[in-house]
């Protein structure tokens, strides 16, 4: 399988059944930039990037690792030149994007954290019920 991918057969054959510990991407910021770079030229070349972008990724825990941040700051790069914008900021991603952690300072005060394993509560309504 990995001679599909272009690598030599003598070290695919070595790399065989070998197990490779990758930190998740809330442990390795320093990627983070050039990984929002490459997403949002990917989606959109034209966006120009703001720096409160790279600032709201980096608050969040992004459980599904660098996956889940190239999807959504390509769909957010997506959604942004759509309305006609000329920069993505950090407000432009979903609150949801890369779950934000709880408790952590946000660059827009309109933004609330969700709180991972926790349930949520029901919202009962005011109105009296019909029968």
């Amino acid at each position: 399988m990995l001679e599909n991918l272009g690598i030599p057969t003598e070290l695919a054959h070595k790399l065989t059944g070998t197990l490779l510990a990758m930190p998740p991407l809330r442990d390795r910021p320093d990627e983070m930039a050039f990984l929002v770079h490459d997403a949002v030229r990917g989606a959109e070349p034209a966006l120009q990037i703001h720096s409160t972008l790279i600032e709201a990724c980096l608050l969040r825990p992004w459980p599904g690792n660098s996956r889940e941040l190239v999807s959504e700051v390509g769909r957010t790069a997506h959604t942004v030149a759509s309305q006609g914008k000329n920069n993505i900021r950090g407000e432009d991603l979903d609150n949801d994007a890369g779950h934000l952690m709880v408790g952590a300072p946000t660059v827009n005060a309109a933004v609330q954290p969700t709180a991972t394993g926790k349930p949520r509560r029901r919202h009962t309504s005011s109105r009296p019920q019909e029968d």
